[in-house]
């Protein structure tokens, strides 16, 4: 793998859509009253609660450097591969190839073994499908 014709200045854009797009999947208004609950939650619960904030945010940041990382690499492997541009379509493909080929069918027993369930699983997949999307649209505007 040759980093070399990774586009930094691009994972760091990548890495603030997919931060975006967790934001506004998870925030108060959307999914987050959901998850919490199929999480078996209550609301007085704060996330993260008896953890450092810190290293929850700073894990959480590192893991969107890593896979914004990815998606940059597998984007530059495209356009190497076709000899084309990277295009909005290969950005879309590249998004659900990652988000639910991987992502989320990687997630699904996880979810299921660990007793969180089907609806955990649909909320969370469906903002990581969201966020990968997102990624590979913004990445055609980079390679």
């Amino acid at each position: 793998m040759d980093l070399s014709s990774v586009s930094w200045t691009g994972v760091l854009a990548v890495f603030v859509v997919n931060f975006l797009i967790g934001f506004a999947w998870f925030n108060g208004k959307t999914f987050y009253p959901l998850w919490w609950k199929a999480l078996g939650k209550s609301p007085s619960e704060e996330p993260g609660q008896g953890q450092s904030m810190g290293a929850v945010f700073g894990s959480t940041i590192l893991a969107g450097i890593v896979l914004s990382t990815a998606m940059s690499v597998l984007a530059s492997l495209v356009t190497q591969a076709s000899g084309t541009d990277f295009t909005i379509a290969n950005g879309i493909s590249l998004g659900l190839f990652v988000g639910v080929g991987i992502v989320s069918a990687q997630s699904l027993s996880h979810k299921l073994f660990g007793q969180q369930g089907w609806m955990v699983w649909l909320i969370e997949s469906g903002g990581d499908v969201a966020a990968a999307v997102g990624m590979g649209i913004a990445l055609s505007f980079i390679y």
